[in-house]
């Protein structure tokens, strides 16, 4: 008897450039795997078949099917934001005047500014006010195609402040389109009731926010800034080798300000990502491979703190080391909302090609979240996360700062925007 045929749910055909970041069409003549004139069928939730329009195979029934045709325009895996810290309250603009005249992150934080001082905005807004904060972020990067974002807490510093703002970034997962990934970030800084004893705050981490955490299921990952003024590496590695213990895959914010050997430890540790890396000394960069560890990367925190090193791209892509490329959304130190900004800054921060850029908030930002089998790819059995931008020059969403929007978004095969206007503002 003749198989069954499989019902497809919606379908993109033909697609006039289609990014499919797939093994099966990658290569060294075409690394982001783009087919012309493609189909993408999808059934439920997933990618069931993704190629030439021409060879979609008979066993595909696309009678009930919603078909969207998109030619002339350029289908993208919905990308993905890996590092923000999306979840907080309060202004720290008063801080770029000092800045700009010369005084550096750890002086303005030694002043009650930086961290501190979010903080204490932070404390004194409601849950639903965090709340409708994210959803409002959520909704504009939703605007630009990104389909997945890490969220990270540490503007709470206490237990029940943490517990707090995990407690919003899970009700924010539920509630909106794009899925957010939880990060535990206890030890962003000392607080100002510890800083004559952080060795007590260390214990308070370890000993009550983690567990506390992990009990909750409120968090997939642990971070800890490792940093002068921050976490030593001896404190980091308490740290997270706790976290491990209760669960939790790991991720450091490393090397950022200086040569801190939180980038060293992040290699010890087999951690998932290492993150900021402007002082991380090369010959580290091989123990990343090694690893497997992925060096996500944020252009517009090291713009905006007017910084004059950059991490070492060169040696990073010479160790075939994934690169992922992230706003670092934060009130002090990267208030910039836009992946496609962030793209666009990174490209000629790092002196990197395109197709290195979009690896890095497609492929590669999977990777540094734990979920590389499930998205970052237009492949067979990954989820439908897929951003349409109306462009025939795919490489203009990297290089316009943001000129090209997408002209629709699907999430989990489901179309959750569609925008209004599809005229690019830049067009090829």
């Amino acid at each position: 008897m003749p198989h069954a045929k499989v019902k497809i749910s919606r379908a993109l055909a033909p697609v006039g450039i289609c990014v499919t970041l797939s093994e099966q069409f990658m290569g060294d003549d075409n690394p982001l795997g783009i087919l012309t004139n493609a189909a993408v069928l999808i059934k439920d939730e997933s990618i069931v078949w993704v190629g030439k329009q021409d060879d979609v195979p008979s066993n595909f029934d696309l009678s009930a099917a919603d078909i969207q045709d998109i030619s002339g325009q350029t289908v993208f895996p919905g990308f993905i934001d890996a590092h923000t810290h999306l979840v907080f309250a309060g202004s720290r603009a008063s801080e770029f005047d000092l800045r700009v005249q010369g005084a550096s992150y750890l002086e303005i934080l030694a002043r009650g500014g930086g961290i501190q001082a979010t903080v204490r905005a932070t404390k004194e807004s409601s849950f639903d006010e965090l709340y409708d904060l994210g959803i409002h972020r959520l909704d504009v990067l939703l605007r630009e195609g990104v389909t997945t974002v890490e969220a990270k807490s540490g503007y709470g510093l206490s237990v029940e402040g943490e517990i707090r703002l995990l407690e919003v970034i899970q009700a924010l997962n539920r509630d909106h389109s794009i899925d957010v990934v939880p990060t535990f970030l206890g030890a962003h800084t000392i607080p100002e009731a510890y800083k004559s004893r952080p060795q007590d705050y260390v214990r308070l981490v370890i000993q009550d926010m983690i567990p506390e955490v992990a009990r909750r299921e409120l968090a997939e990952f642990c971070d800890v800034f490792c940093e002068e003024g921050a976490f030593d590496v001896e404190a980091s590695r308490k740290i997270l080798n706790a976290a491990r213990q209760h669960g939790l895959r790991l991720k450091v914010h490393a090397d950022q300000l200086k040569a801190s050997g939180g980038g060293s430890l992040a290699a010890d540790l087999k951690a998932t990502s290492a993150e900021h890396l402007e002082y991380l000394p090369e010959e580290i960069v091989p123990r990343f491979k090694e690893a497997g560890t992925v060096a996500v990367l944020l252009p517009v925190a090291a713009q905006y703190l007017l910084m004059q090193k950059t991490p070492p791209v060169k040696a990073f892509l010479s160790y075939d080391v994934p690169v992922a490329i992230a706003t670092d959304f934060n009130p002090g130190s990267a208030p910039c909302l836009s992946l496609l900004t962030s793209m666009t800054i990174g490209a000629t921060l790092y002196h990197v090609t395109t197709d290195i850029v979009i690896k890095g908030v497609t492929i590669h930002a999977a990777k540094a979240i734990g979920r590389e089998k499930k998205i970052g790819r237009i492949e067979k059995g990954f989820q439908a996360d897929l951003s349409v931008f109306p462009i025939n020059e795919y490489r203009l969403v990297v290089t316009s700062f943001g000129g090209v929007l997408p002209h629709r978004v699907m999430k989990r095969g489901r179309w959750v925007f569609v925008s209004p206007n599809c005229d690019p503002v830049m067009a090829a």
